[in-house]
């Protein structure tokens, strides 16, 4: 016996054949057969899950047999065939498989495959089409890239949510930091930052809460002060002359420039108030080193020395002084150190009558050397007339 295919107007059909034999008698050929249609079809679709229908060209046109598609689909398919014309001339004019190719139906991609179909004699008597679609099959992947694409968008705004809630909590206390000190910029000491953390803003925050407690010590001094004054009564003014003398004295001169142009900002009475301090520590280590202060013309102060090494004395004062004078009093305080000038020589003091009251005076060379020193001095030089070098350079040799 033996099985092959056969078509007939535009249908396809599985036949087989047997020979009716009896004894050593041939009786005839039995030839069974049936159509392969949507049933068919049908079946290999649920075992390979792909989409198949069978193509047989019947009177020059191409018909599908047997499909799984509607009839709508089915119709739409031919048409796209009956364009794809040199796919179906491979498969059923030269007999060769189409591995791979792609369709478009009802606007959806669908991956097809075509082989032939051929009888006993390697004769194509039709073509199997297998098709997959492309959007159901990547469907799954879609969702996954959506999940991915939502999850990693979730994430983003989480993580922006996260920054911008860590970061108000970590600048919390540069805000804090920031307010206190715009008040204590206005004079405002009350405030205080609360430190909870050991890192460096918390430091910062200790630091400033100490600076905050000194200028409240200062600021209650002043007002202590300033109320006592006001109940001291007024001091008794007497005429008192100094005798005339001629002795070998140290004048040390200290030039505060940053009063010679003061800023704008500033309250008179601040800009008179901060000389006051300063003139009160220059008396202070004046004193504290065998000196005084001879006069106060402006923001140019004069001290004087005498005795055993009063060059040195005043050299000591000026070094002190000089660190003083040059360090800020407290954050916002812009500092400026003085012009220091030291001359040594004859010098002639004393009273002069020339108003209700005598004044004294200091006359001599080593006065008018100050003058000349100052006027080629800059903030933060320390000017010495050549008798001064000569007397200290023992000193400066030994300090290198």
């Amino acid at each position: 016996g033996a099985a092959d295919y056969w078509t007939e107007k535009g249908k396809l059909f599985q036949v087989a054949a047997v020979p009716l034999i009896q004894g050593f008698d041939f009786y005839g050929t039995l030839v069974v057969g049936f159509s392969v249609d949507e049933r068919q079809a049908n079946e290999v679709r649920q075992v390979t899950g792909t989409d198949l229908s069978f193509l047989v060209r019947s009177e020059g046109r191409l018909h599908l047999a047997a499909s799984t598609f509607d009839a709508d689909r089915s119709r739409q398919l031919e048409k796209v065939l009956g364009e794809r014309s040199d796919l179906v001339d491979r498969v059923l004019d030269q007999g060769q498989p189409v591995p791979e190719a792609d369709l478009e139906l009802d606007s959806a991609r669908w991956r097809a495959y075509l082989v032939p179909l051929k009888g006993l004699d390697d004769r194509v008597v039709a073509g199997v089409l297998g098709v997959t679609s492309l959007d159901e099959a990547l469907a799954g992947y879609r969702q996954i890239q959506k999940g991915l694409l939502a999850a990693g968008l979730g994430a983003l705004l989480a993580a922006l949510a996260l920054s911008y809630a860590l970061s108000r909590r970590t600048l919390k206390p540069m805000r804090n930091l920031t307010s206190a000190a715009e008040k204590a910029a206005q004079g405002d000491y009350s405030h205080s930052i609360a430190v909870a953390r050991r890192d460096e803003v918390g430091r910062l925050g200790e630091a400033f809460n100490s600076l905050l407690s000194d200028l409240r010590e200062k600021k209650d001094m002043e007002v202590y002060v300033a109320g006592l004054s006001r109940h001291l009564p007024e001091p008794a003014r007497a005429a008192v002359s100094a005798p005339a003398d001629a002795r070998d004295l140290a004048l040390l001169a200290l030039e505060l420039r940053r009063y010679a142009h003061p800023r704008t900002a500033k309250e008179p009475a601040e800009t008179l108030e901060r000389l006051s301090r300063d003139l009160r520590r220059i008396t202070s280590v004046s004193l504290s080193h065998g000196g005084k202060v001879e006069s106060v013309a402006g923001h140019r102060v004069l001290l004087r020395f005498d005795g055993v090494q009063a060059a040195r004395k005043a050299v000591a004062a000026a070094g002190e002084l000089y660190k003083l004078l040059r360090t800020p009093e407290n954050a916002f305080d812009e500092a400026e150190p003085p012009v220091i000038a030291l001359t040594v020589g004859r010098t002639t003091s004393g009273s002069t009558a020339w108003g209700e009251q005598p004044s004294s005076i200091l006359l001599g060379l080593p006065v008018q050397q100050l003058e000349s020193l100052m006027r080629e001095g800059a903030p933060g030089d320390f000017l010495l007339s050549r008798q001064a070098q000569r007397e200290l350079a023992p000193v400066l040799a030994a300090a290198g």
